[in-house]
């Protein structure tokens, strides 16, 4: 059996790219929150405190913008990279920074479809194909005649 290589539809990212801006920008705003009070309680009597309190969230704001822009990049490369894999007897899962994940036919137990896509369950580990890949029905059939073998 020659490769087959499924890869997730580009119109999936822009909306998982804005779920993870607005996480991300929730956090940054509780933290600035969190820290203009404690500075707030801390400071409340010293001299020069709204300065000391204005630098503080200057500082911590643009280093939380420029650490969410690396990891928006990061998450977009890992989505690009992001292939599930039929290949001969191995079923294989690729993804920038992580380790593959790979199947043998012999070790899967069971196939599942659940609201997320197919699930490969083997001993120890499971495998999903996601609902959001390019071609999600050839994938679920190629899976199939794959464990049938």
């Amino acid at each position: 059996m020659a490769e087959i290589r499924f890869r997730l539809r580009d119109d999936a990212w822009p909306p998982q790219e804005r779920a993870l801006v607005r996480r991300l920008a929730r956090s940054l705003g509780v933290m600035l929150v969190l820290l203009v009070v404690a500075d707030a309680l801390l400071l409340r009597d010293a001299p020069g405190r709204w300065g000391t309190v204005s630098l503080t969230v200057f500082l911590v704001a643009g280093v939380g913008f420029l650490l969410a822009r690396r990891r928006v990049a990061r998450a977009r490369a890992q989505w690009a990279s992001f292939a599930i894999v039929l290949d001969g007897d191995r079923l294989r899962r690729e993804l920038a920074g992580a380790r593959p994940l790979e199947i043998a036919r012999g070790e899967v137990r069971s196939v599942e479809e659940r609201a997320e896509g197919l699930v490969v369950l083997a001993e120890g580990r499971q495998l999903l194909a996601p609902r959001l890949l390019a071609d999600y029905g050839a994938c679920r059939a190629a899976i199939e005649a794959w464990r049938a073998g």
